[in-house]
């Protein structure tokens, strides 16, 4: 608060107290410019307008809603309606919040939005998301729907189902072109980057249970990263590392998706040597079969009364 404004409101109050009686014979005209001079400074605030409806347009429309209710009704209730609008425009904001599908850049053990960088790399069958907001009751709902859609339109989703073609060819290369892997495992990985989590309530902590719960029986690994150090007390206090193993959680998003790359490497080790063992059983049961039709039946009585 400024000292200036300070010294004019005791002023003010002094003429009012004591100087009331000679402001009486005034007409309302020069009763009305001291009012006007007294608020020249709101007025300077429109040339801000452009430059607000160009950082924030729900800021705007907060401005703009607290001019005309204050004075096209009253100051007191003007005031009251723009308090109301703002906590609004609040609790729709925490109930919509962004999220972000994030990528590798390349050189680095950095993930950032696709959408904000052009050298971004994506592993195969894994998926990094961001949900930038609080998790609480208003939004744990869309939250759901989000992840929910992730998993069923997973193999449309190049961060997903593809890998960046220099590393496929093992080459350099400048852009983040992407071509699918038609051998890629059925499981996949998703990792949820908390650190957009400043606060989870009771209400998030059971929808991450329920989520981590119905990816598991989608064969969908859910594995948790970056959480700041409240979180993760909140985390513990909530018993949500009773339901989910304190294994699927990492300090960093490099760290989950470096596990998550061993862990798949593993699992195509253990298909490859499968397949393998497959087809040698076949091969064994093909020769057999045809080396029964080969035998003429005079032979097979023989090895029979053999």
């Amino acid at each position: 608060m400024k000292l200036n404004a300070i010294f004019s409101s005791i002023f003010i109050l002094i003429i009012v107290q004591f100087s009331g009686s000679w402001l009486q014979p005034l007409p309302m005209c020069v009763l009305a410019s001291i009012i006007v001079v007294a608020l020249s400074g709101m007025f300077e605030k429109f040339v801000h307008l452009p430059r607000l409806w160009i950082l924030s347009k729900i800021d705007f429309s907060i401005w703009v809603v607290s001019f005309v209710a204050t004075v096209g009704i009253d100051v007191m209730e003007g005031l009251a309606i723009a308090i109301l609008y703002a906590l609004f425009t609040t609790v729709v904001r925490e109930q919509w919040p962004k999220w972000h599908i994030l990528g590798n850049i390349s050189g680095t053990n950095d993930f950032r939005d696709m959408e904000r960088y052009k050298h971004i790399y994506f592993f195969n069958s894994v998926c990094v998301l961001r949900f930038d907001s609080p998790l609480l009751f208003t939004n744990v709902e869309r939250f759901r729907k989000i992840v929910d859609k992730l998993a069923n339109d997973w193999n449309g989703m190049k961060c997903c189902g593809k890998i960046d073609k220099s590393q496929l060819l093992g080459e350099p290369s400048e852009k983040s072109e992407t071509v699918s892997d038609s051998s890629a495992p059925m499981k996949r990985y998703l990792i949820i980057d908390c650190s957009g989590f400043a606060y989870v309530d009771v209400m998030g902590v059971n929808g991450l249970k329920e989520i981590y719960e119905e990816m598991r029986s989608r064969n969908i690994k859910v594995s948790f990263a970056a959480a700041k150090a409240p979180v993760r007390e909140l985390f513990d206090a909530s018993g949500l590392y009773k339901a989910v193993a304190k294994t699927n959680f990492y300090p960093t998003i490099y760290d989950a998706v470096s596990f998550a790359q061993r862990d798949q490497t593993k699992a195509n080790e253990a298909n490859v040597e499968r397949n393998i063992s497959s087809y040698q059983n076949d091969v064994l049961d093909t020769t057999d079969e045809t080396a029964d039709r080969a035998t003429p039946p005079e032979a097979q009585d023989v090895y029979q009364r053999v």
